[in-house]
């Protein structure tokens, strides 16, 4: 392991990160994952010397190997890189549950370049989920400087009125998703503007995320949602991922 060098990523949290999702051996999307790590130090203009796709690969690709139900993270700067494995907290009983949110009075600011790549500039985010996680929520939504939903602090949501599934456009201020692009391929999904009403109105929410895959939401302010097509696209991805295997 190579010490830290105090480079910008360190001072000032230019850097970008991936979390993989391990199943049975095999690292999920993981050249996706991969792409948008590029992307995301393309943007940030950081070129690392130690970072070389085809070895990181193979590294990850290696840790993933004979694991079940864990994730792998990697961080890159411009001088530091940091791959660590560790549990994936998404355990069979929140998805019986289904999920309860809120939604965050700190807003997500759609004209910056960070909102839209996966950077260590990750405080508001990591400060709202914490607090909220402390009040019993499963996860935190953010709207943007114009009331229009966006993300959750971990994950991307996506409503079901009378059979239509909905999803903020990525323009709103939001990271675009590795299973979100997965889903928006596989599924009829049609992004719209939603704002916080719109999700009271909503037949279904679900969110996903690299490691929670598709997780149905129970509930919202005094809303109470079914969760039988949320959960039914949820058994049709875990299909999905177990014939890649």
């Amino acid at each position: 392991m190579h010490p830290l060098t105090p480079d910008s990523g360190f001072q000032f949290g230019l850097g970008v990160f991936e979390t993989i999702a391990v199943e049975g051996g095999q690292a999920l999307f993981l050249d996706s994952h991969l792409d948008r790590l590029e992307s995301g130090l393309g943007a940030l203009a950081l070129s690392n010397p130690r970072y070389h796709r085809e070895a990181v690969r193979a590294q990850l690709v290696a840790l993933a190997r004979g694991q079940q139900h864990i994730a792998i993270k990697i961080l890159v700067t411009a001088e530091n890189m940091w791959v660590q494995k560790r549990d994936n907290p998404y355990t069979e009983a929140l998805y019986e549950k289904g999920a309860h949110i809120t939604m965050s009075p700190v807003l997500r600011n759609e004209t910056s370049p960070l909102t839209y790549i996966k950077s260590c500039n990750y405080g508001d985010l990591y400060l709202e989920k914490q607090r909220t996680k402390a009040l019993g929520y499963d996860e935190v939504i953010f709207t943007n400087t114009r009331g229009e939903v966006t993300e959750g602090a971990v994950s991307n949501l996506f409503g079901i009125k009378q059979g239509q599934i909905i999803t903020p456009p990525v323009s709103c201020g939001l990271l675009n998703g590795v299973l979100r692009q997965f889903l928006m391929e596989k599924f009829p999904i049609r992004e719209e503007i939603i704002t916080p009403e719109t999700l009271t109105h909503c037949d279904e929410v679900f969110l996903t995320n690299s490691l929670m895959g598709v997780l149905p939401v129970r509930g919202y302010r005094d809303r109470v949602y079914a969760m039988a097509q949320g959960a039914a696209i949820r058994e049709a991805y875990c299909r999905q991922i177990a014939s890649k295997d």
